[in-house]
């Protein structure tokens, strides 16, 4: 698939330590190297800088990274045709975002309709990463409960715009959506999967798996 400029936007979403985020760097290397990392997470605490480190580590050198905590969409119109794909991780942290500005719900899904717009209107492949954050434990604050609905909505919004839906468990990828206009192949194919789900494995130390899980 490198060197393929097609306009496509694909989701993968699942469980926190679902092999999401692994399996999303995987398949925006093959777009080709010039990849932009959107991250919307911005640290909070040790813990989540080691997270975020970990993640930076995973990615190719030749990669761009840019934060983004606010606008998104301004940040995904001015992708241009020197870039050959781009990652979003992650949605949901983008949700939290806009949730903490105390906005109302219509506003939120407002912008998230102007997310979903601006994403199909990307000349490039778009890969999103989000997280089912209602198979958790049900929240006991009403602000919980009402940031758990609006994740939702905004998967849901998303989804309905995207290409293809991949669920991701255990790292592997179950295909939800693959719209019959998609041009070119599946995206995530057996033998990719298999390839990539290996070589993550090997790429584990012992040590590195210890602290993984501690720190999950």
């Amino acid at each position: 698939m490198e060197g393929v400029r097609v306009n496509r936007l694909i989701l993968l979403t699942g469980a926190t330590r679902s092999g999401k985020s692994r399996l999303a760097v995987e398949l925006a290397r093959q777009f080709g190297p010039r990849i932009l990392y959107l991250a919307t997470c911005r640290p909070a605490d040790d813990e989540m800088a080691r997270r975020v480190a970990r993640h930076r580590q995973a990615r190719p050198p030749s990669w761009q990274t840019l934060e983004v905590a606010e606008n998104l969409p301004d940040a995904i119109s001015r992708v241009d045709g020197t870039l050959d794909g781009v990652l979003l991780d992650c949605l949901t942290l983008y949700v939290a975002r806009l949730v903490s500005r105390k906005a109302s719900d219509e506003v939120i899904l407002k912008q998230i309709r102007t997310l979903c717009e601006t994403l199909r209107r990307a000349p490039l492949p778009m890969v999103v990463v989000t997280n089912e954050v209602g198979w958790g434990v049900v929240p006991t604050s009403r602000s919980g409960r009402r940031f758990r609905d609006l994740a939702g909505l905004a998967n849901q919004l998303v989804a309905q715009a995207a290409d293809e839906v991949y669920l991701v468990i255990a790292g592997l990828p179950l295909c939800l959506k693959r719209h019959p206009s998609t041009p070119g192949p599946a995206t995530l194919k057996p033998s990719f999967v298999l390839r990539t789900s290996e070589r993550l494995l090997r790429s584990f130390s012992e040590g590195e798996l210890r602290r993984g899980l501690s720190e999950a």
